[in-house]
């Protein structure tokens, strides 16, 4: 699907947004009731809908060349979910300013990191052994009270 031919169409527009309220869209952890810590790995650009991953995890680390943008107002959509879930780890100005300049900004690993969107920036070579790591350390808790 072309997101922006969709958002120039209204009648495009309408059919999509039923066709994803029908499906019961669950996309992250959250939606599907996952009860056990959730760790994002971010390498390279993370857009749209992956924001919502990021935002509905419980640690998220990033690759130095990690990247964030929200494209919804760049494309016709409003800004949602993302933005909204997103201000649970984050100021509301920072998201504010993503949500609101669409493609023409990207946040850094390293500014997502100062806004608490990420808790870790490591070398990208390092992104999943940093993520396995943490996540065996965490494993090694009593699993009731990680839950």
């Amino acid at each position: 699907m072309d997101v922006v031919q969709v958002a120039r169409d209204r009648d495009a527009m309408r059919k999509h947004s039923r066709r994803t309220r029908d499906a019961e869209l669950k996309i992250s952890s959250w939606h599907c009731d996952v009860w056990k810590p959730v760790i994002a790995a971010v390498n390279g650009v993370c857009a749209g809908g992956g924001l919502h991953l990021v935002a509905d995890a419980d640690i998220v680390i990033a690759a130095e060349c990690a990247s964030f943008v929200d494209p919804h107002v760049s494309v016709g959509q409003a800004v949602a979910y993302e933005a909204i879930t997103l201000l649970r780890k984050s100021p509301m100005e920072g998201i504010t300013r993503m949500a609101l300049s669409g493609r023409g900004e990207r946040i850094s690993a390293q500014r997502a990191y100062e806004l608490g969107i990420v808790s870790e920036v490591v070398a990208q070579d390092r992104l999943r052994t940093a993520a396995g790591t943490l996540a065996a350390a965490i494993a090694t808790n009593c699993p009731t009270a990680c839950e």
